[in-house]
């Protein structure tokens, strides 16, 4: 009994010492850690959460490198779960609002280099001169119509930031014989950019011969009276932007009294100035939006020619697409000799192009009336004639 009694005692002695140690308090589990939860904080319920708010319970928590490698890859940058990304030039093209945009001025952090602060990276982009000095840009483009002939440059747009519209204004009374250079695409005084298109005879052709295949076909549907063809007509948008198109199309009789928007673009350019096309294509859908009186634009054919490899793509665009609906690409027969007289050497990629016509005269069809079909015979005799008209062949 003497050893039971001793065993006794000292195992009491031991369990008092083990709760002075270690005390328990079971009504509050505020010094209880929770397990790790790997889940994303919208599977927890939780809604514009942070990594501030993470690891709350404790200030001098520093974040988990775990957590942040699930949450903050290390080369993208935190946005709320509520909120859309748009990386910086990408963001200038397809964006919440189009017609918003940034100009130069305005204290945001933008890159030095002109041309990628308006998603116009690869292309030269300038400074417009003062409008003292404005008869400078006949002589710039002088020099790059030479250069373009030299095959020195592939740039047929002169692009120039800070521009407003006195600068225009300046242009025009300098020459009212209309010798400034090309087609002229403006962004408006808040953006501050200006296009002028240099006018070369492969783009020429090229959008004359789209533009006049789909005449044909509408006078064969006995439409050739219900449609204006509005050429480069000048085009005012959202406050001071206007513009010149190379060919485009509209129902007869029009929408409403005015400045009435083709329903029909096409647009075309180098295939190095694919930027300067897409800004192009996007000006005719963020200024002509829907239901206004003067009528949107429904489809933008682009057409981006390769002169060095002599292919020719064609792209059919609809307002908020964020890439083609439809591509046709032209380009010469790998197993036959180059030929500017036979269409057979050339290979059509993507045809037929279907444009539908309600997009185009706004109504269902009647009676002979279908839809615009190119077909591949068509792209394939635009091709080779696009090349035996061009000057650099």
């Amino acid at each position: 009994m003497s050893c039971l009694s001793h065993l006794l005692f000292a195992f009491s002695h031991l369990l008092s010492a083990i709760m002075v140690a270690s005390p328990v308090d079971l009504s509050s589990n505020q010094n209880m850690e929770s397990p790790r939860c790997f889940l994303p904080p919208s599977q927890h319920g939780i809604t514009g959460w942070s990594h501030r708010n993470h690891g709350a319970t404790s200030q001098n928590a520093a974040l988990d490198p775990i957590d942040a490698a699930l949450f903050h890859p290390p080369d993208a940058v935190f946005h709320p779960p509520d909120a859309v990304f748009h990386p910086p030039d990408v963001a200038l093209f397809h964006r919440p609002d189009p017609g918003l945009f940034h100009h130069p001025n305005v204290a945001m952090p933008m890159a030095d280099d002109p041309a990628k602060r308006f998603g116009l990276a690869g292309l030269t982009v300038l400074p417009i001169p003062n409008i003292d000095d404005i008869a400078t840009i006949y002589t710039q483009a002088e020099e790059r119509h030479a250069q373009l002939e030299q095959g020195t440059s592939t740039q047929e747009t002169l692009i120039y930031y800070n521009a407003t519209t006195s600068h225009l204004n300046a242009l025009c009374a300098t020459d009212q014989h209309r010798k400034y250079p090309g087609r002229i695409t403006f962004f408006g005084d808040e953006i501050g950019l200006v296009f002028f298109k240099m006018l070369q005879p492969v783009h020429e052709f090229a959008h004359l011969c789209l533009f006049l295949n789909i005449h044909e076909l509408l006078f064969m549907m006995g439409l050739s009276k219900k449609y204006v063809p509005v050429g480069s007509s000048t085009y005012k948008g959202i406050g001071t932007r206007q513009k010149e198109g190379d060919s485009g199309i509209r129902p007869d009789p029009p929408r409403s009294a005015g400045n009435q928007f083709p329903t029909l673009v096409i647009e075309a350019g180098n295939s190095e100035s694919l930027p300067r096309l897409h800004r192009d294509k996007d000006w005719w859908f963020d200024n002509s939006p829907p239901n206004q009186p003067e009528g949107d634009v429904k489809v933008v054919l682009l057409i981006k020619v390769y002169r060095p490899t002599k292919r020719i793509v064609v792209e059919r665009w609809y307002r908020y697409s964020q890439s083609p609906c439809a591509t046709v690409l032209i380009t010469q027969h790998p197993h036959k000799p180059f030929s500017l007289y036979d269409s057979s050497h050339w290979i059509v990629q993507g045809a037929p192009m279907v444009i539908p016509f309600e997009d185009v005269f706004l109504r269902p069809t009647e009676g002979l009336e279908m839809d615009i079909v190119l077909t591949e015979d068509f792209f394939a005799d635009m091709g080779m004639r696009c090349w035996r008209n061009d000057t650099s062949v």
